[in-house]
């Protein structure tokens, strides 16, 4: 634990996945590392370098205690002189240095547009490598990007104090009303012992998941959930 005027050791955390499909998830990520006071590190912080971006890539990888990977429907660039992905070659880095890995991976019956699902080769290989990671890691299967920041607050906690970092309180900031929602679908044991107020105009109410209610350890048929319009 840090001493008193001393600032809290960060962990430096790397974010690996493709890039021109997944910005808007990669920001969330981002801000989401941020509240648990990590240092991120990814492609947005390498600039100009010495050396090749392959290797300056793997350094950085090796420079970090934890990996996050995040899979979408792009298998991604493959450097000159090499078989696989720069994403892959991240990924297999980790696993080489043993690196403590959270693996994320896209549910594909969400809508994905047309422009960011590769076909052919590269997708032949992201299914392959999509299924070695189903075999040898625990994946959690993300939505949308406030889906898979709120996974990100739930597992990586839990990792850092596994790694004997202390943890910030999160969130830092207080998430909007959709956000609750979404969190709430995704992940209800987030809020178990929680009192959270959303205020609806309109809307439509169901009953609770028996799964919801048990997980908030709420009475199962006399609990109601809301969806607002819209």
């Amino acid at each position: 634990m840090a001493k008193l005027g001393q600032a809290k050791p960060s962990v430096p955390v790397f974010v690996s996945s493709t890039f021109t499909d997944m910005q808007d998830y990669r920001r969330k990520v981002q801000d989401a590392l941020t509240q648990l006071e990590t240092i991120v590190r990814g492609m947005e912080q390498f600039g100009s370098k010495p050396g090749s971006p392959v290797d300056e890539c793997l350094r950085i990888v090796g420079s970090c205690m934890v990996y996050v990977g995040i899979f979408g429907m792009r298998y991604g660039s493959i450097p000159d002189g090499h078989e696989l992905s720069m994403t892959h070659l991240e990924y297999n880095e980790a696993q080489r240095l043993n690196l403590p890995s959270l693996i994320y991976l896209l549910d594909e019956n969400q809508a994905i547009p047309a422009k960011d699902v590769e076909t052919g080769t590269g997708a032949d290989k992201l299914h392959a490598l999509k299924e070695h990671l189903k075999k040898r890691h625990v994946v959690s299967f993300y939505t949308t990007p406030e889906d898979l920041q709120a996974r990100i607050l739930h597992d990586v906690p839990a990792l850092l104090k596994d790694l004997g970092a202390e943890v910030s309180s999160v969130p830092t900031s207080e998430p909007t009303d959709d956000e609750i929602l979404v969190q709430f679908r995704t992940l209800p044991k987030l809020f178990r012992n929680r009192s959270v107020t959303v205020e609806f105009v309109g809307g439509r109410f169901d009953s609770a998941s028996e799964e919801d209610c048990e997980a908030l350890d709420l009475d199962i048929g006399a609990t109601v959930w809301a969806c607002p319009l819209g």
